[in-house]
């Protein structure tokens, strides 16, 4: 378990901050975390009208590459190419991690030291080397679909296949590849999202100051999810459930072994979403809902 602090009201699409571990500062925190870091985020628009965001890092001696910053998953995933055969030792560990678009990847466990914003994990970090991808079976038209390790890219769907070849999992959710924003410094960092349409980068804060810190509510995590209700304000419906905020996906989505009863809800309608910390106090946002074409 781990705790995320949100800095309301817009905890969705502008600051995130996030503690590795079981409190604050726990977990894989260093003695000597060193300075307080920040770095861009970029953002990209693709063909689809998502936004997709980015980071700069590097693994051993690799050149310096951008990585798709994903707070839903966990793990560093490299296609072929993006870094050389000596920056990461690999091993005879393999490993089947998917996400939510359907796309499937079978890899290689490798160790690499990954540097970010001039801060270097203190010893080699778990990850992901692609060797295949593939569409689940429930989702035969996902991204992946007829492409290679070669020719794929993260942001497929998107039109920015070709300049997205590694995906950075920042959740806190264990996984057989390690999160290594969680072993830099401290184990705490600021996600502060650009908004759609700025035309300069968010950050990402490593080791924040407690200048960076003020300001935010404490929420209790538990493996990378809170819990949160989203409420239909005219008409009171709500569903209630593990929340995930996933700079990987846009929008919101309710996913039900069962259509909820109240739905569907009536495009622009006014809705909240109320997340809760561990007293059952509740920190929320109040936005108006759009349909997007084509989901269910």
């Amino acid at each position: 378990t781990g705790y995320s602090l949100m800095r309301a009201p817009w905890f969705m699409c502008l600051a995130l901050l996030v503690a590795a571990g079981t409190g604050l500062f726990a977990g894989t925190a260093l003695a000597d975390p060193g300075p307080r870091t920040a770095i861009p985020i970029t953002q990209a628009k693709g063909t689809n009208g998502r936004s997709y965001y980015f980071i700069t890092l590097s693994v051993g001696g690799s050149v310096p590459f951008a990585a798709l910053l994903d707070s839903g998953s966990t793990g560093l995933m490299l296609l072929p190419g993006v870094i050389g055969p000596n920056d990461a030792e690999e091993s005879n560990r393999s490993s089947t991690y998917g996400y939510g678009s359907g796309s499937q990847f079978t890899a290689a466990i490798a160790h690499g030291v990954v540097k970010i914003g001039g801060l270097v994990t203190g010893a080699p970090v778990a990850m992901r080397l692609v060797k295949t991808i593939a569409c689940r079976q429930n989702r035969p038209g996902c991204p992946a679909a007829g492409h290679t390790p070669a020719d794929f890219g993260f942001a497929e769907e998107g039109g920015l296949g070709s300049v997205t070849r590694a995906r950075i999992g920042i959740s806190l959710e264990s996984s057989d590849a390690a999160n290594p924003l969680a072993e830099l410094g401290s184990g705490v960092w600021i996600i502060a999202l650009p908004r759609p349409g700025d035309a300069g980068p968010g950050k990402l804060i490593l080791n924040p100051s407690a200048e960076d810190l003020a300001g935010f509510t404490r929420l209790h995590a538990d493996a990378g999810t809170l819990f949160g209700c989203v409420m239909n304000i005219d008409t009171k419906a709500q569903v209630c459930g593990s929340v995930l905020l996933d700079t990987g996906g846009n929008g919101l989505a309710v996913e039900a072994r069962a259509r909820p009863g109240s739905f569907p809800w009536a495009n622009g309608a006014a809705t909240l979403l109320a997340l809760e910390d561990g007293r059952g106090t509740k920190t929320g946002m109040t936005f108006t809902l759009r349909h997007v074409p084509g989901a269910p």
